[in-house]
């Protein structure tokens, strides 16, 4: 947890996170968890249903950058 806090720090000093998501299975994971949500990122966690289980992850991130693609070109 110490690498990802001081990464974080790092960033943070060349501005803003304005988008910041995690996607996957964070269920194991509460203090890696409780990091990221310390530091305004959203946790998307993933369905464990079915054999396509790594896809659930994958296609939530496609379908949140297209919006995030979508509401450039309206502000932008």
């Amino acid at each position: 947890m110490a690498t990802l806090k001081s990464i974080l720090e790092k960033v943070k000093i060349r501005g803003d996170i304005l988008l910041g998501k995690v996607y996957g299975y964070t269920d194991k994971f509460d203090d890696l968890k409780e990091v990221l949500l310390s530091n305004t990122f959203t946790v998307v966690p993933s369905l464990r249903y079915g054999i396509s289980q790594k896809n659930n992850a994958d296609i939530q991130l496609v379908i949140d950058a297209l919006e995030v693609g979508r509401q450039a070109e309206e502000h932008g």
